[in-house]
């Protein structure tokens, strides 16, 4: 049996007491050489915790601005672990006051934001997540990417 203390990862800033709700998945991705497409139906999964995200976000009455915000983020971390990674883990954490995402990738290699000419075509994943999130960072081990989101105060 697991505890509240149990809920959340040391390097996670979310108060486990407050947590409402979590969602958790881990896909085994294909093994493939460097820089050979991502299958159709491993890039099925990132509509599916988009959609994940999206309905458990509403079922907890947060803003739209928010939860388009967040699958946004879903969406290019996710992509990032599939372009790059060895797994897919997602894990969904909703708490009174935050949003947590954290995607897994399996390898150590950390992400960093770049700031790509308007000519390049990718490149701009990581500069979404730091705009879009209130903070973000890597797991210690650098096989996973965290970010947050500040749920607005309800106005009375």
């Amino acid at each position: 049996m697991s505890t509240v203390t149990d809920l959340l990862d040391g390097y996670l800033p979310l108060d486990a007491k407050r947590v409402l709700d979590k969602e958790s998945s881990t896909i085994q991705l294909a093994p493939r050489e460097p820089g050979a497409p991502v299958p159709p139906h491993e890039e099925e999964w990132v509509g599916r915790f988009r959609r994940i995200t999206a309905a458990k976000m509403t079922y907890w009455g947060l803003p739209p601005a928010l939860i388009h915000d967040a699958t946004l983020v879903v969406s290019e971390l996710c992509t990032n672990a599939l372009r790059y990674g060895n797994v897919l883990g997602f894990r969904l954490i909703i708490a009174t006051d935050k949003v947590g995402i954290v995607v897994t990738d399996g390898v150590p290699d950390r992400p960093y934001v770049r700031r790509p000419s308007t000519e390049e075509e990718h490149g701009r994943g990581m500069l979404l997540v730091e705009t879009f999130s209130s903070d973000w960072g890597v797991r210690p081990d650098g096989k996973a990417t965290w970010c947050t989101f500040t749920i607005p105060a309800r106005q009375s």
